[in-house]
């Protein structure tokens, strides 16, 4: 007996030490927090876009071969008709001997093939006339004029064969000429591809060279701003890495369609870049639609940027919802639709309204139902 109760006195203590943890309640998760804005009115908005050339073309060889020499790096300007590189041109250079030599001997052939020809021609004529007289025979003229077609023929193939050569000579300096790749415009090089000693099929890119004259902005714009731009329409940029400047841009291109984006890209033509924007840098694009009183800009539900993630079934934010308790939130999950991105965050189109608070960070970890408190009302 002594010995049983020796054995349930721990387990005893043991069994009311788990209830007692269990019945802790969890404490509430601390979470950072935005609420959701509306904007009504707004006539300037800003939207991200990036540098890129106006005009901008990969070099390439028009015949294959091994680079000889490189005479650009990345970064360097060129004028229009400078060297880029060579090729080695041995292979060519033999080939335009060959036809060189080819191209002279049928020219030889033409000279013997035109001299047998007025021979059998003025022979030809001679007969005729005797023919005519009666004093050849038929046998005779027929031969003559037999061998006056046949070297007419001889000459006009030698000709042809002339023709042919002279078009396989210029060929073959054309490709001597193809080993010198040349600028096609005045640029800069804003990529190196290959390298010296390195063999090269023909329309292998070798370098990029881009325009800096006329740089561009490509931006996306939503759906819902898209029938307020217009072609010249004036907008002012900025660049992060060019902070004490902004620059001036008219609207070049609308695009008709969105493609595989959500939003529709828009090209902006730079004005005044006096050389300091370079291809990829980051943008942004204001757009003053107050110019135009009739269209007014509407209205959009913007929620954080870092408070949409995306799963299974598409986009999705965690609104945090009032409970009883005052300081304590219930977590509901909420698909969303997002129709585009602009500076104060995404529009969305549906199932939110002005003023509710959402998760803002570690949204990995929040389940739809868990009960969360404000991280500023925790502190």
């Amino acid at each position: 007996m002594r010995r049983f109760l020796i054995l349930t006195i721990p387990l005893l203590w043991l069994t009311i030490g788990c209830k007692k943890k269990e019945d802790i309640p969890e404490q509430p998760r601390p979470v950072k927090y935005e609420r959701v804005k509306k904007i009504t009115g707004a006539e300037l908005h800003t939207f991200s876009g990036s540098s890129r050339s106006s005009k901008e073309s990969s070099l390439s060889f028009k015949v294959p071969g091994t680079i000889k020499e490189i005479y650009v790096k990345v970064g360097d300007r060129v004028n229009k008709r400078d060297s880029i590189a060579t090729l080695d041109p041995d292979d060519y250079d033999i080939a335009l001997q060959q036809s060189v030599a080819n191209q002279k001997s049928v020219e030889t052939r033409i000279t013997g093939a035109k001299s047998k020809l007025v021979s059998a021609k003025s022979n030809y004529e001679r007969v005729e006339k005797l023919y005519e007289n009666n004093s050849v025979s038929l046998n005779e003229f027929e031969q003559a004029k037999s061998q006056y077609e046949a070297s007419k023929s001889e000459y006009e193939a030698t000709l042809a064969e002339a023709t042919a050569a002279g078009k396989k000579t210029q060929g073959a300096l054309n490709e001597v000429h193809y080993t010198h790749l040349l600028a096609p415009f005045d640029g800069v090089i804003t990529e190196k591809i290959a390298e010296e000693n390195e063999e090269v099929a023909s329309g292998n890119a070798i370098a990029v060279l881009s325009d800096l004259d006329q740089p561009e902005v490509i931006v996306g714009l939503p759906e819902i701003f898209i029938h307020k731009v217009s072609e010249n329409q004036k907008v002012s940029i900025k660049f992060s890495v060019i902070p004490q400047r902004a620059f001036t841009g008219t609207v070049h291109e609308i695009s008709f369609a969105t493609g595989k984006l959500s939003t529709y890209p828009i090209t902006i033509r730079i004005h005044d870049s006096t050389g300091m924007v370079r291809p990829g840098l980051a943008a942004n694009v204001t757009f003053d639609f107050a110019a135009d009183k009739e269209k007014k800009a509407p209205s959009m539900i913007i929620a954080p940027v870092e408070a949409v993630a995306q799963g299974p079934d598409g986009n999705f934010v965690f609104v945090l919802q009032p409970t009883e308790n005052s300081n304590i939130y219930r977590v509901e999950k909420r698909n969303v639709k997002i129709q585009g991105l602009i500076r104060e965050g995404y529009s969305i189109t549906n199932r939110l309204n002005e003023g509710e608070i959402l998760a803002t960070a570690g949204l990995s970890t929040l389940l739809d139902g868990m009960n969360v408190v404000l991280l500023d009302e925790q502190e």
